[in-house]
Order: structure tokens, then C-alpha cells, then sequence
């Protein structure tokens, strides 16, 4: 799963970066900043972080540490991911023993 979301080169934490530049800046600003990134980030083969970063968008290193930390952004669908296939194999166990 890692591979795939760094295949995206951090524009899957595109969302997460308006969220944060949103509080700070407003939908609009926050929305057109973002847009900037992806566009540079695209063009020029790089991440998104490094777009950012070369924008001097107003977050610290270690705020975006965090909004591009896959767990973080993850959340508890790992643990959700589990309980569904524990689920299933559970129904899938009864029917075959039963």
C-alpha cells in the first residue's frame, strides 16, 4: 500500500494540505496554493511537499512532517480493514463447517 500512495508522489495528501491552509487562509487562497503545488509538482516531476516547500506555503517542516505521515493520514482504516476481513472469514468458516 505504501508503494502505491508514494507512486502518487504526495498528491493523495493534497486534501489534507488544503484542510491545514484552509484554517489559516481561507477556502479560496488555501484551494488556489494547493492547485499552484500540484500544477509545479506535475510539470516539473517532483512530489508535492516539494512544490510547497518551493511555494513557502505557511506551514513548518513539521507540519507537513505530519500531513504527509501515511499513518496519520490513514487513521483507523487499517484496524477497520481488519475487522472486515476477520469478519469474513469468520462467515466464510461457519458456512463451510456448518
Amino acid at each position: 500500500m505504501l508503494r502505491n500512495i508514494e507512486s502518487t508522489n504526495g498528491l493523495i495528501f493534497a486534501e489534507s494540505v488544503s484542510f491545514a491552509l484552509n484554517a489559516r487562509l481561507g477556502r479560496r487562497q488555501a484551494s488556489e496554493i494547493v492547485a499552484r503545488a500540484i500544477r509545479r509538482a506535475e510539470e516539473r516531476g517532483t512530489t508535492l511537499r516539494l512544490a510547497l516547500e518551493a511555494e513557502a506555503v505557511l506551514l513548518t517542516a513539521a507540519e507537513l512532517d505530519e500531513l504527509f505521515d501515511v499513518r496519520k493520514q490513514l487513521g483507523i482504516s487499517e484496524q477497520a480493514a481488519r475487522r472486515v476481513a476477520a469478519a469474513v472469514r469468520s462467515t466464510l468458516g461457519a458456512k463451510t463447517t456448518g
